[in-house]
């Protein structure tokens, strides 16, 4: 992941598009949490929890080593993918927190909802929509010898395709980037979010859901499904860097099916 870590030293610096860059230069949208004790020591994270609906949802924070509570600071989101949790992707998967110590600026990783398969196994995801919405607006979102992924027992009643969750997490997301900009002193057209797999999947409904809330994404190994292509619109546009790998045939960009069976 070296590479988006790379990604986000870039993106990290530029300018919104339809904006002057003077303007931006000297008209800073501060979050309330400007001068307030940062929740977490500067370059240390800490895990928070908060009551979405009738879900307790989680979620860890690292707060860069020179953070100062009077400067508004860059905020990003890392989404874990498929039966991933925030913790492996800090510390193993996309290790984010010594970047953002270095580069200034706060990252999250979030954590989806989950169950305990029939296997044994903790599967988590996130609601990308298509993951448990099959058939789509196009048809089915699999092939009919699709392999056929742990169905979350709360959702929809299993049928071929589904396999993804169906809880409210942009209702989620929008909540912690609350709490977050009320606690922290974050930049409020420097807020970006990237994921990997499912993550990316999710990162693409959330810039689609809620550009305003941020400047740009950057979806790693993860697109739409067929049939649930979306923009957020002209009146609130939006950056996209969109990563994949020539060799992945889970996501391939360029084969309409993945080696799984999924459009």
């Amino acid at each position: 992941m070296k590479m988006v870590a790379t990604v986000f030293t870039l993106l990290l610096g530029l300018a919104l598009p339809g904006l002057p860059t003077d303007a931006l230069q000297t008209e800073v949208r501060a979050s309330d949490g400007c001068g307030r004790v940062a929740p977490v020591p500067p370059g240390e994270t800490g895990t928070f929890s908060m009551k979405v609906g009738e879900l307790d949802r989680e979620y860890r924070v690292h707060v860069p080593s020179g953070y100062d509570s009077q400067q508004p600071t860059s905020l990003v989101l890392d989404i874990h993918g498929y039966t991933g949790t925030a913790e492996d992707e800090e510390l193993s998967t996309t290790r984010f927190s010594p970047h953002a110590d270095a580069n200034g600026y706060v990252i999250v990783f979030p954590q989806g909802t989950g169950f305990v398969a029939p296997t044994g196994d903790r599967i988590t995801s996130w609601n990308d929509l298509a993951g448990n919405a099959s058939p789509g607006p196009e048809g089915p979102t699999c092939s009919e010898k699709a392999f056929k992924y742990p169905h979350p027992p709360e959702c929809v009643e299993a049928r071929p395709c589904v396999w993804a969750t169906c809880h409210d997490d942009l209702g989620f997301i929008a909540a912690m980037l609350d709490e977050l900009e009320a606690t922290l002193c974050v930049d409020l057209d420097r807020v970006y979010a990237t994921g990997m797999s499912n993550g990316a999947m999710f990162v693409h409904r959330l810039g689609c859901a809620m550009p305003e809330r941020l400047a740009a994404i950057a979806p790693v190994s993860g697109t739409l499904a067929r049939g649930f292509n979306c923009a957020p619109g002209e009146a609130t546009p939006l950056s996209l860097m969109n990563i994949y790998g020539s060799e992945d045939r889970y996501v391939d960009l360029d084969n309409p099916m993945s080696s799984d069976g999924f459009y």
